[in-house]
């Protein structure tokens, strides 16, 4: 829509899930979801994209935040439908990105999926037995990257555990490529046909990375960079 920010397009759609219902697409998506490539797609159950759940572009205050982490797209299991009704204000008030922050990290979210990805689990056996070691950074039982630990330590017990999560949980956010939940992500030919895919895009290109040194946040690409258009004149340029 014009000249519209990547802000004013979350908000908007903040309005328009929070009172209408499933399946919940972002407009200019449409096309996406009719195309051949999605009906390719389709035909794998694991790279399904579950609409009947709210979307999760983004996860804490994405402007301000210190750490930010631009991921794929957020995971799914069966158990997530259990879940919404209890995570859907959670979602929407990271649509309107007021009072937003990375509810994952919190106490009272740590039995939900994404209280587990970084809070708990270390990692995951699927149903062929293969091991997915899940990221240490955010666990207290993960010593050797845990930054949990480090900045607990650092303050000799002057704070708690929780109170470090909490505060974490006010300066870290991610960004999602797909903003719709999947078993695995979608391929890269879907997401070059999927408008809020190309808006989050252009939203780390043009106003994360330019501005990150001065507002001194820290850009973290974990899945994928070519996804993400990040090339080696990329990294240089804001390295």
């Amino acid at each position: 829509m014009g000249s519209e920010s990547y802000i004013e397009f979350l908000r908007r759609h903040y309005e328009k899930f929070k009172t209408g219902s499933a399946p919940y697409i972002f407009e200019g998506d449409e096309k996406a979801f009719e195309s051949k490539a999605y009906k390719n797609m389709e035909k794998k159950p694991d790279k399904i994209l579950h609409t009947e759940l709210l979307p999760q572009p983004v996860t804490g205050d994405i402007k301000n935040a210190k750490i930010i982490f631009c991921l794929l797209n957020p995971g799914y299991s069966e158990n997530d439908n259990n879940e919404e009704a209890f995570l859907r204000d959670q979602y929407l008030r990271q649509l309107k990105q007021e009072d937003a922050y990375f509810y994952g990290l919190r106490k009272e979210y740590e039995d939900t999926g994404i209280g587990k990805y970084w809070r708990t689990e270390t990692e995951i056996v699927d149903k062929n037995g293969s091991i997915t070691h899940r990221p240490g950074l955010f666990k207290i039982n993960s010593k050797e990257y845990s930054i949990v630990s480090l900045i607990y330590e650092k303050y000799h017990g002057k704070y708690s555990i929780e109170d470090v999560y909490n505060m974490l949980s006010k300066v870290v956010a991610d960004i999602e490529l797909v903003p719709y939940h999947s078993n695995k992500g979608p391929t890269n030919a879907y997401i070059k046909l999927l408008d809020s895919s190309q808006r989050a895009i252009r939203f780390l290109h043009d106003e994360l990375l330019p501005n990150a040194r001065e507002k001194g946040q820290l850009i973290c690409i974990t899945r994928h960079k070519e996804m993400w258009d990040i090339t080696e004149e990329v990294k240089d340029k804001y390295s």
